[in-house]
């Protein structure tokens, strides 16, 4: 039988008292089964709760299912039904994957959604409104939430909060506009939010008053080689275009630690950017070894593999992250070296 988020989160905190963290995940195609491994292990460790949610995309999607969940019955539910998420993906891509990749290319190149699919059939919408409760999302008990999205008439960011959520907001955030009709909402028609914001970090945090976040990064930064093939090439640009705003929000965050004591006094907003604690778990090792494809066309052995990956680098951070959450420097990564003075910094970002 369902259960309450008040009751889950009364439960939550009369059992051993887990640390509040914020969660912001990052949008990477089908490569967010790596967050969903990462998610598996969170639940399972039952060491936090979760005070502050942003996603973008695929990251979007494993919030809002996530939510459900933790809404429909705790963590071991939610973690069902993140399975049940990524076995479908798994079984909906199979017949796209079993086409030569140049003819999908191809057809991507030549046609647009509009008219390579007329009617505007997205299967994954019916996924979607089997596995995710609006109603749990806008719970007054529920994690502040923020899902991106590209508002397509000027190209902004467009956050949708606990208030403004649906279905339609997390299939927005991860409309891809080469395959997909846009997602319209209240007259506004929307792309994917990895354009503009991926994920939401300086907003968060500016809105939560725990000072930790967790980044989970599934979007390739860093590449040794030079893309030659007409798919790689257009795999790194898109790697590009889908990482700079997470940049630009990482180098705020930097910038918010110079700031004088007395200006973060005065301004709540920048007083928690300045005391932030930014940790970061970064598939990008993982993903280096995998092909370009498998972000858009994934096999069941695929997300699998990124799955236990996934809860890998989660069991790493909850070795080696959490335990320092009191002394820690403003920015940790797992397996990184961080900040040494206590001051926002980087660290293999």
């Amino acid at each position: 039988m369902p259960v309450s988020l008040t009751g889950w989160f009364s439960r939550a905190r009369g059992g051993g008292r887990p640390r509040p963290l914020n969660l912001a995940l990052q949008g990477g195609g089908a490569h967010g089964a790596f967050t969903w491994g990462v998610l598996d292990r969170l639940l399972e460790a039952g060491r936090f709760r979760f005070a502050a949610v942003s996603g973008t995309s695929a990251g979007a999607v494993n919030l809002a299912v996530m939510l459900t969940g933790l809404q429909r019955g705790g963590p071991e539910v939610a973690r069902a039904h993140l399975r049940r998420l990524w076995l479908k993906v798994a079984r909906l891509a199979a017949p796209i994957g079993r086409m030569p990749a140049p003819m999908v290319e191809l057809t991507a190149d030549l046609f647009s959604p509009y008219q390579f699919n007329p009617l505007g059939l997205n299967p994954f919408a019916d996924l979607l409104a089997e596995l995710i409760d609006v109603e749990a999302l806008r719970h007054p008990e529920a994690p502040r939430l923020l899902v991106a999205a590209t508002r397509i008439a000027d190209g902004r960011v467009h956050l949708f909060t606990n208030e403004t959520i649906g279905i339609d907001a997390v299939l927005a955030s991860a409309c891809l506009p080469r395959l997909h009709h846009a997602v319209r909402i209240d007259g506004h028609g929307y792309w994917d939010g990895g354009y503009t914001s991926n994920p939401p970090l300086v907003a968060l945090i500016e809105r939560s008053a725990c000072r930790d976040t967790l980044l989970v990064r599934i979007n390739r930064h860093e590449t040794a080689t030079t893309p030659r093939t007409g798919a790689e090439i257009r795999d790194r640009v898109a790697e590009i275009v889908f990482g700079l705003p997470l940049e630009r929000e990482l180098a705020q965050l930097a910038l918010a630690g110079e700031k004088t004591r007395l200006a973060a006094w005065t301004d709540p907003r920048a007083r928690r950017l300045r005391r932030a604690r930014l940790h970061v778990i970064d598939a990008a090792p993982i993903l280096a070894a995998l092909a370009a494809r498998t972000k858009s066309v994934p096999d069941r052995s695929t997300l699998e593999h990124l799955f236990l990956q996934g809860r890998a680098a989660g069991a790493d951070w909850l070795d080696e992250g959490p335990n320092a959450v009191d002394t820690a420097p403003a920015f940790s990564a797992t397996g990184g070296v961080a900040s040494s003075d206590g001051e926002p910094g980087t660290a293999n970002l």
